[in-house]
Order: C-alpha cells, then structure tokens, then sequence
C-alpha cells in the first residue's frame, strides 16, 4: 500500500499488473507444470537404466558461489535410446549450500544402476525419484504469491483511482450547482422601486375635467 501511494495510483496500477501477469506466468505455464508432473509420477512406468555423468556444476552469482548437481542417465523406451537429467522434479535450481548439490552426486555416482520413471506418451520425459517433493513446489507458490501481490496493488490503486474520482465528480456537481443558483437568468428581472416612477391610471368614463361635477346647474 505504501509503495502505492509512493507511485501514484496509475503508476501503482501498472506495476500491479504487471507482478500479476508476471505471477500468473510464472505459477501457470511454469510452476504448475512442474507439480503436475511430480505428481503424475507416481504412476509411470520404469525401464532400468545408467548413470552416465554425476558432476556438481558451480556458477557465480552476485559474488557468490552457486552449487547445483549435473545428473544425466540413459534409457531405452521401446528400443529407442533415451538421456534426461531430471532427479526428481523441480530440483533444477542451484544454492549457495553445496551439501545439497553434493548429496545427489553422491546417491547416483556415474556408472550406477537405477530405475527411470517415464511418461508412457512422452518417454524422453523422466524422472529418477517420482512424486512431489517440497522443490516441486517452488516456482508455483513464488508466482501465487507475485499474483497475489499484484493483484492487491491493482485493486488498491483501482480504489484510490475511484475515490479521486468520485471526489472530484462531487466537487464538479457543487460547482455546477452553484454556478447556476448565482446566474442572472436564474434570478429573473427584478426592477427597483426607487426607479419607479408611480403612475396613476383612471378608468376612461371617469378622466373627465375636473371642474365638471358631472351635474348641469341651470
């Protein structure tokens, strides 16, 4: 809310929509995926197959060190040869923890045997441990809570947009009203009666001479 206020509610408008559409991306077309796969998991078949790279891969981010583990097996499906690297679904992300990294490498040095879950329709997609574990649900709870977020500034700002108007709708009426009650139209024509000038008016049969009292003395 506050940081609302700071941008205005236009500006406040357009950065809510744009954590909401970013959330929605990022919890639909990624997240959701993710964990719908996971859970899916528990129901594909499994093929036997090999471990045939285990390496704990580094980066540098922000000055600091990045571990993630780099996992890669292959299958066959139905004769054909397959490779995939997933470990388990939604474990793709790197931490500045190595024993997380480490731990993996250690479960499936190169060379092990294991079994590869796949999705009947689409082999190449695999997993080594099905089911959803607690990175499955990252991504899809991270874009919620962006949804959420912008959503709460979108409706926010949309208040503040409607409040001002509706302000600013009253202020117009008021104006208007009152232009019109101090119009001179609205007043009428008034004469002063210190301008008029009294005149009295005589019906015809009596506006006769004055000396005439109307009787004949002979």
């Amino acid at each position: 809310m506050a940081e609302t206020k700071k941008l205005g509610p236009v500006g406040g408008l357009f950065f809510g929509l744009l954590f909401t559409v970013i959330g929605y991306v990022i919890a639909f077309y990624v997240g959701k995926p993710i964990l719908d796969n996971a859970n899916a998991s528990n129901d594909w078949p499994s093929v036997h197959g090999e471990i045939i790279r285990s390496e704990v891969a580094t980066r540098r981010s922000d000055g600091k060190t990045m571990y993630s583990f780099d996992i890669v097996y292959q299958y066959k499906v139905e004769g054909r040869e397959l490779k995939c690297s997933n470990v388990y679904f939604g474990g793709e992300g790197s931490s500045s923890n190595s024993s997380s990294a480490y731990s993996v490498t250690d479960r499936y040095p190169k060379g092990t045997q294991v079994d590869v879950y796949y999705e009947p329709d689409h082999p190449a997609n695999a997993v080594l441990e099905p089911g959803a574990h607690w990175q499955s649900y990252l991504l899809f709870g991270a874009g919620l809570v962006f949804l959420g977020v912008g959503l709460l500034i979108v409706g926010s700002s949309v208040f503040y947009i409607l409040a001002a108007g509706a302000i600013l709708g009253t202020a117009v009426a008021a104006w208007m009203g009152s232009s019109s009650r101090s119009s001179p139209a609205a007043q009428g024509s008034f004469t002063s009666s210190d301008n008029m000038s009294p005149t009295t008016s005589r019906p015809a049969d009596l506006a006769s001479d004055d000396g005439d009292d109307g009787f004949d003395m002979t």
